[in-house]
């Protein structure tokens, strides 16, 4: 499964560290940007906190430009796998 998780500063250490930890895929978020924000302000209601919004803006933004990512890291993750099975069974 790939995971990522809001920018909330130095906290991604231990959000990279439990998801590995779980044998999980980790996709880093970027910094929150003004782009973000801006998206995180139009998506969210008016009257939630300005975190929330940043939030909302890196899930959004993260969702936008690692769609590609996603995609090849999951067919990636999943040839791995068959080739695992095909060594379990001795097939080449």
């Amino acid at each position: 499964m790939l995971v990522s998780f809001p920018n909330m500063g130095p906290n991604w250490v231990a959000f990279k560290t439990l998801f590995t930890a779980l044998d999980l895929d980790v996709v880093l978020p970027d910094p929150t940007n003004r782009e973000a924000i801006k998206i995180g302000v139009k998506q969210s209601p008016e009257f939630v906190c300005f975190p929330f919004k940043a939030t909302i803006g890196d899930f959004v933004t993260g969702l936008l430009t690692r769609i590609e990512s996603f995609t090849g890291m999951i067919k990636r993750k999943k040839r791995m796998q068959a080739g695992k099975k095909k060594a379990k069974r001795g097939v080449q």
